[in-house]
């Protein structure tokens, strides 16, 4: 009798740890409700339909994503733990508040597709176009992540506009920032504008990218009112894991995601994610996009100087 429990006890353990073997934790490095969170989601739905993997979510929030990044470069465990982190990874590593070197550091996965931004105003500012903000020229404007900031410095780089940014608890504050009239001017994800696309609540006045959004059909983009420099979109997702994750389970992942990215388009559509027009090689993508965003940095800090 004993040996008969002994034996089914062995055969409950091995279904154990082979169901824990093929559990892939996602983690998502800001506050839930954002795009990568709802991009973690969505793999999370998704991916087990093209793989013999299940996942779960989980989330290591704090100090704008370094801390989720840090350890996940620290992890060398051959067992795959993935991250959807925004150009916010670029970002940090771009101004030196992430001390992470991009191919050394971390298993680079999949670029997961763009955002598009939209510049939205506060009613109460009365300006109802990108001509308007430009002519303005209010004080500041709230922002609540590397992405949106970086699109409103390249727009500023590129109009003369010299509003200050006010650094929010994230881009839902900065949104309510504006909505609430507190702040005159913001950039958010285009998942998050659309509920107000015909809303007296905000102004949706321009959007990034080369052509308008199905979303928001009736909302120019800025290369429409001769505004240039944001006709790629600098915000977007990516899918990277821990350094030593199993090379194997890592091109299974990479084609699961190709897979969802075909077969599953429409939801990501939903999401205002564009995963069409991905970087063939993503680490010379990033690498060329931490380069770019360290010239803006330095212009950003001569500008402080002088």
């Amino acid at each position: 009798m004993k040996f008969i429990i002994t034996l089914l006890l062995c055969w409950f353990s091995a279904i154990v740890s082979a169901e824990e073997s093929q559990l892939i934790k996602i983690v998502v490095p800001f506050a839930p409700g954002g795009a990568t969170d709802t991009m973690a989601k969505m793999l999370q739905k998704n991916l087990p339909k093209y793989s013999k993997y299940r996942f779960v979510t989980e989330y290591q929030v704090g100090n704008s994503g370094m801390i989720a990044t840090a350890a996940l470069a620290a992890d060398r465990n051959n067992r795959p733990t993935l991250m959807v982190i925004s150009s916010a990874l670029p970002s940090m590593i771009a101004s030196n508040s992430a001390k992470v070197n991009i191919d050394r550091d971390l298993t680079l996965v999949e670029h997961l597709g763009s955002l598009h931004g939209v510049f939205v105003t506060s009613p109460r500012s009365g300006l109802t176009t990108v001509h308007d903000l430009v002519k303005a020229n209010p004080d500041f404007y709230s922002i609540g992540g590397a992405a949106g900031w970086m699109i409103a410095e390249i727009f500023k780089h590129q109009t003369g506009v010299t509003s200050e940014a006010l650094f929010s608890k994230g881009e839902s504050q900065a949104f309510v920032d504006v909505l609430n009239n507190t702040v005159t001017w913001t950039v958010v994800g285009a998942n998050r504008a659309v509920p107000y696309i015909n809303s007296d609540r905000a102004n949706l006045v321009a959007v990034t990218g080369t052509r308008r959004l199905p979303e928001l059909p009736q909302v120019p983009t800025l290369a429409e009112k001769g505004i240039n420099g944001l006709e790629q979109s600098p915000w977007y997702l990516l899918l990277v894991a821990n350094p030593g994750a199993d090379p194997l389970v890592i091109r299974e992942l990479q084609q699961a995601v190709k897979m969802t990215f075909a077969k599953d388009r429409e939801d990501y559509v939903y999401l205002g994610v564009d995963v069409s027009n991905r970087p063939a090689n993503l680490s010379n993508f990033l690498n060329h996009e931490i380069a770019k965003m360290r010239m803006i940095y330095s212009r950003i800090k001569a500008k402080s100087t002088q």
